[in-house]
């Protein structure tokens, strides 16, 4: 009897202090909601991820595919100092989903931890395009400045992106159902990109509240679309991935082609209305991807051509607008000042003293100090020179790598007739439109479409993963009966 209360009073008094906590916290909401309601709401929007995702890491994993697109471009410290929406999301759902999963590995007597080539490439992208970097500069004595942490956190928090969809997401159903999340918000962002770029209901006006470019208002009126991406450059990758996405379903058994088909048309009209000639190519890439992963390359090349002749009719303001010479966004002026800059601003501080081996910087971004073009700021327009400024040839190596293991995963997974090999044939399709793509531009971090490449390739790398089973005792030996012998000594006597 007193053993049994010995034991019954911590689970009385781990009972109790829950109950008094829980009744602290709501007396302290209640204080809050009366003294400021907003922050209350939100407040208790925080606890309800935190809790949901901890409890289901599913639905956390459900939760960022869908709510990322559509907060990806919103400027930096909108609502949280320092960092933008979409960054303090991953953050607010990698911590319980991780949490979680650890727990589950530690409460089981084998613990079996496999690295996969995918994710050794993924660390050492990380390692040389984030720690690196910082390494580097602080070695050679150079200032850390916000801007340098905050661009060597963006490779970061895309590996932040692929464990929490890694961790969440175990079986094909729920792959299943983050496609089409993806497929349902990226029509959204599809929608609103191209009333952008009609000018249409207002709806430059609306974005430019949130989701301006470095609070530059007057490129969301120019005909290209960007949409909640913020970027006209990730609004046609976003596009062309949610595309294959679509291509790769449609393939499975059981799926709505019909819808899946107009999803399709409004994906491939959004990614033309973003007006960017590397859309284009990215679009051929593509669905070029597709179909000779599929071995239907003539029917995806013949679908494209129909399609695009329909976009270009509907499109035709946003077209004529990026083809006029007269006009400051046309390709013949966007071509020039990139070619400009390479040569003036990018080149010369990569090559003095050897800076590509290991790097200039983490910030890819150039203040004009002099000069005709004193006052602007020179974005490094080539995804491969913006390699070797960032991590120099380690960074470079590492990205090659990445997309080498990558490419090889997703080809094998793809043959699966389920949504795992969808995910599969949709991240290999993103794959190769990166690797193309960066001959043009830094296609890697661009907000939105690397959140989704990375989610593609955690899906496509989804189980039925379950904690491996706490290991069994052998079983003890039985004894033979009273004038029995054992077998093997009744059977040593015996001729052989």
């Amino acid at each position: 009897m007193s053993t049994q209360i010995a034991l019954l009073v911590p689970r009385l008094g781990a009972r109790a202090g829950v109950r008094l906590l829980g009744g602290a916290l709501a007396v302290s909401w209640g204080a809050l909601a009366a003294s400021s309601p907003l922050a209350a709401l939100g407040l208790a929007a925080l606890v309800a991820v935190l809790v949901t995702s901890f409890l289901r890491p599913a639905a956390g994993a459900y939760l960022l595919v869908a709510v990322t697109p559509l907060v990806a471009g919103m400027n930096r410290g909108t609502a949280i100092p320092f960092l933008r929406p979409s960054e303090a999301l991953t953050i607010l759902i990698a911590l319980p989903v991780i949490a979680r999963r650890v727990a589950e590995m530690s409460a089981t007597t084998e613990v079996r931890l496999r690295a996969s080539p995918s994710l050794v490439a993924m660390v050492a992208l990380m390692v040389t395009g984030s720690l690196l970097p910082l390494a580097w500069l602080f070695l050679r004595g150079q200032r850390l400045t916000q801007d340098n942490v905050l661009y060597s956190f963006q490779i970061l928090k895309y590996l932040g992106v692929y464990l929490v969809v890694r961790a969440g997401i175990r079986t094909p159903s729920q792959v299943r159902r983050c496609l089409v999340a993806c497929v349902a918000v990226g029509a959204i962002v599809a929608v609103i990109g191209i009333l952008q770029a009609l000018k249409a209901f207002g709806v430059p006006q609306l974005l430019a509240s949130h989701w301006s470019v470095n609070g530059q208002a007057d490129l969301l009126a120019i005909n290209r679309a960007s949409s909640t991406l913020s970027d006209s450059f990730s609004m046609a990758d976003v596009m062309v991935f949610d595309l294959a996405i679509v291509a790769a379903l449609m393939l499975r058994p059981g799926a709505h082609r019909l819808w899946l088909a107009l999803a399709g048309l409004l994906f491939l009209a959004a990614g033309l209305a973003s007006g960017e000639l590397s859309g284009a190519i990215g679009l051929i890439v593509g669905v070029g991807a597709v179909g000779w992963l599929t071995g239907r390359m003539r029917r995806s090349a013949g679908v494209l051509a129909v399609a695009c002749l329909v976009g270009l009719v509907a499109l035709g303001p946003v077209i004529h607008q990026r083809l006029s010479p007269t006009s400051g966004t046309s390709f013949q002026s966007s071509w020039h000042s990139r070619v400009h800059n390479l040569e003036t601003y990018v080149l010369p501080p990569l090559t003095t003293d050897f800076h590509y081996v290991l790097g200039v910087r983490p910030e890819a971004r150039i203040p004009v100090v002099s000069g005709p073009d004193k006052g602007d700021v020179i974005y490094i327009e080539s995804g491969y020179l913006w390699l070797l400024w960032v991590g120099g040839i380690p960074y470079l190596l590492a990205f090659l790598g990445f997309c080498w293991s990558n490419l090889g995963a997703t080809r094998r997974l793809a043959r699966r007739p389920d949504a795992i090999g969808a995910a599969a044939t949709a991240g290999f399709a993103a794959l190769a439109v990166e690797g193309v793509l960066m001959v043009l531009d830094p296609h890697l971090t661009l907000r939105g479409a690397g959140d989704l490449l990375f989610t593609l390739l955690a899906l496509a790398c989804a189980r039925d993963r379950q904690p491996a089973p706490a290991k069994a005792l052998p079983p003890a030996p039985v004894q033979p009966a009273a004038g029995m012998q054992p077998a093997a000594a009744a059977g040593a006597h015996q001729p052989v």
